[in-house]
């Protein structure tokens, strides 16, 4: 953490920049909001790499887990009719999953992986497990989907006879409460900076734990291109991120996010609409 103090035409201010590290599964945020990070604090400003500017993107709320099979091993030759297949109690949690995401809303997500399905093929897995992840717009829908999902879960336990274990993550990421009248003059700073903004609505991002923070304080968490059309946590991404272009864009950007800050301490009119709105933001 960095802090300083500063003396300004609107009199003394303190200025915080936070490493906020873990924040693709542990939620590391919601850690140091707990831990009293964002007391006192007047607003919060992040951004994101992506492949486009857009000044209030839309963020899922999401929960995720790690599911454990456990069966009892055999010869799948010799005598699988001694085993349990706990390979094939996840496998038809998997498909049941699959199935649901046709009646789902679209406004949600599930997404999962196989991480562990056994260890020989001729061997009746006794153990497998998997990670998925749960999200929505809004948090009585994604605990709706939640139960929905659990009941999957269970209907491969009770079709293949394997102990279900289920562990959701500590903290669930909350929707993003993106602060307009802060997100209106970011990005008025950043297309003074020459970023050139989507102009089309869109439905949804990702997640970040930058929502658990929106509903604390008056919060954003644009999105900017950098260079290239490649999606986020994919290889083509990976290379871009590291080109002078890049680099380029995340310096205006930060730049962006500073005149903005200087906007929020000078312009009182802004600061209390940015609070008013955040007050008046309807429950995740």
């Amino acid at each position: 953490m960095l802090c300083r103090r500063l003396a300004t035409p609107a009199g003394t201010i303190t200025l915080i920049v936070l490493g906020t590290p873990a924040e693709e599964d542990i939620g590391g945020k919601a850690v140091m909001i707990a831990g009293g990070a964002f007391e006192g604090v007047d607003a919060a400003l992040m951004a994101h790499p992506a492949p486009f500017d857009i000044e209030a993107p839309p963020m899922y709320g999401v929960e995720s887990c790690e599911v454990t099979y456990k069966g009892r091993a055999a010869h799948a030759s010799v005598a699988p009719e001694t085993g349990i297949n706990a390979l094939d109690g996840l496998v038809t949690a998997y498909q049941a999953i699959a199935q649901l995401r046709q009646h789902m809303r679209r406004d949600a997500r599930v997404a999962g992986i196989i991480t562990y399905g056994g260890s020989a093929h001729n061997v009746v897995p006794d153990r497998a497990e998997g990670r998925f992840e749960v999200r929505a717009l809004r948090l009585a829908y994604l605990a709706d989907l939640k139960a929905r999902v659990i009941r999957c879960f269970e209907a491969g336990a009770q079709a293949s006879g394997a102990e279900l274990e289920v562990k959701w993550s500590e903290f669930v990421y909350e929707p993003m409460n993106n602060n307009m009248a802060t997100a209106v003059a970011y990005k008025t700073n950043a297309e003074n900076r020459g970023r050139k903004f989507l102009d089309i609505p869109v439905d949804s991002t990702g997640s970040s734990d930058m929502g658990n923070v929106s509903w604390v304080v008056p919060s954003i968490h644009p999105t900017f291109a950098i260079g290239a059309m490649a999606l986020n946590h994919t290889p083509g991404f990976t290379q871009i991120s590291a080109t002078d272009a890049a680099h380029e864009a995340m310096l205006q950007v930060a730049q962006a996010l500073a005149m903005t800050g200087v906007d929020l301490v000078l312009d009182s009119d802004l600061l209390a609409r940015a609070q008013a709105e955040f007050r008046g933001a309807p429950p995740p």
